[in-house]
This record gives structure tokens, sequence and C-alpha cells, in this order.
């Protein structure tokens, strides 16, 4: 009988989160003017239309 994934993400424990994270950290890392622009332009975006 196949296991069932309790995670919505589908990331189990097997690497694939440490994996994600590390892409994500290496992304942010290699250009952090855009993420900083990114995290500014939300904060200033209305929530309504």
């Amino acid at each position: 009988m196949p296991m069932l994934c309790r995670d919505p993400a589908g990331l189990s424990s097997d690497g694939r989160q440490q994996d994600f994270e590390a892409a994500r950290q290496a992304a942010r890392d290699a250009d952090p003017m855009f993420y900083q622009k990114l995290t500014d332009a939300k904060k200033h975006t209305p929530l309504t239309r």
C-alpha cells in the first residue's frame, strides 16, 4: 500500500525541503536588491481592488 503524503506541499523529510531552502537562499544571495524591491513593493501594494 503506498504511503499518503501528509505534507500539503508534497515536501517530505527526504531532503527536498532542504534542497528547496538552499535554492531559495541561493537566489536571494545572487540578487539581494531584487528581493529587497520585491519586499518593499509587497508592503506598499494595496490589497483591495
